[in-house]
């Protein structure tokens, strides 16, 4: 169901890298799922502590992105 609603769009668009692809689909699962982390790591078939990790590593991402523009 989730894939159904993701995998369109991420097709009609320019191809992306695997890694944004996969967290575009955490974040796509973790909203279906009203922010439980639990319940998404099961749906993802993933121990919750590899989301959280998962998670942490996007955001420091984006984090070091913002910084940088700023920096500019």
């Amino acid at each position: 169901l989730v894939e159904q609603a993701l995998i369109p769009s991420v097709l009609a668009g320019e191809p992306v890298p695997l890694a944004d692809l996969e967290l575009r689909y955490i974040r796509e699962v973790l909203d279906r799922c009203e922010g439980v982390k639990d319940r998404a790591a099961k749906i993802l078939g993933i121990d919750r502590k590899t989301l959280y990790r998962k998670l942490q590593a996007a955001d420091a991402a984006d984090q070091a992105s913002s910084e940088a523009i700023a920096s500019r």
